[in-house]
């Protein structure tokens, strides 16, 4: 793992610790905060946006990855919830506009009731895979 961490840019590994402190945190408001509360969280305002469209394009695979790498490593709860609410922070304070979406289940009983998935633009960011087997129910932020 040390050696991992050796090649990886030190923009990439700040995105990674960055990623960990706030599924640390998502675990806890997922856990504790009512559904409203986490969805005014979900829907803060965008924050000044990246220089360029090529900055954009080159963050978003690293947002996904480090996302993802946190997950993986976390001692606490990081489901798509808690992964999705970490995408969702880390892309709209870098003013990045992301959507998260939350859908129930569309029918079949073998999968989840409920998923979180985000994406920004046409990007996915976490949680797409499966996404088709949900009904969007609810996007954050709103629609219109």
């Amino acid at each position: 793992m040390l050696k991992t961490i050796s090649r990886l840019a030190l923009s990439e590994l700040i995105l990674i610790i960055e990623a960990c402190l706030l599924i640390m945190a998502a675990a806890f408001a997922v856990r504790f905060f009512k559904f409203q509360t986490l969805r005014k969280i979900a829907s803060l305002p965008l924050r000044p946006k990246p220089e360029t469209k090529a900055a954009t394009d080159t963050l978003l695979p690293k947002v996904r990855s480090a996302v993802a790498i946190a997950a993986r490593r976390s001692p606490f709860r990081s489901l798509c919830f808690e992964q999705g609410l970490t995408a969702q922070l880390m892309l709209r304070r870098r003013g990045i506009n992301s959507k998260l979406f939350y859908g129930l289940n569309s029918g079949d009983e073998k999968t989840l009731g409920a998923h979180v998935w985000v994406m920004a633009d046409d990007f996915p960011i976490c949680g797409e895979r499966v996404a088709g087997n949900f009904a969007v129910m609810i996007t954050m932020p709103a629609d219109g």
